[in-house]
C-alpha cells in the first residue's frame, strides 16, 4: 500500500526538472474534477514547459472534462462469419 509518507520520501529522488509537473499532478489529484476543469489549479511558474507543451494548460483544459459526460462503450455489434484459418 502506498502511504503519504512513502510518497514524501520518494519526492527526494525526483529530478528537479520534473518537480513542477509532479506538483501540478499532485494538486490536480487533490481537487474535485469540476474545480480542476474550471481552472482552479494553483499557479506555478509561467515557464512550466515540458516536451509535450505547457503542462498546466493541458491539465486545466482536459482534467475532468468528461465528468458530466463519461465515455461509454457501445453495443458489441455482429460480425460476419469467416472461414477458419488453417
Amino acid at each position: 500500500m502506498i502511504t503519504k509518507q512513502l510518497l514524501k520520501d520518494a519526492i527526494d529522488y525526483v529530478q528537479d526538472e520534473y518537480l513542477e509537473a509532479l506538483y501540478t499532478i499532485i494538486i490536480a489529484c487533490g481537487l474535485p474534477a469540476h474545480k480542476a476543469h474550471q481552472g482552479h489549479l494553483p499557479a506555478v511558474s509561467p515557464d512550466t514547459e515540458t516536451e509535450g507543451g505547457d503542462w498546466q494548460t493541458f491539465m486545466q483544459e482536459t482534467y475532468g472534462c468528461l465528468a458530466d459526460d463519461p465515455i461509454t462503450r457501445g453495443d458489441q455489434g455482429t460480425y460476419e462469419k469467416r472461414e477458419a484459418v488453417a
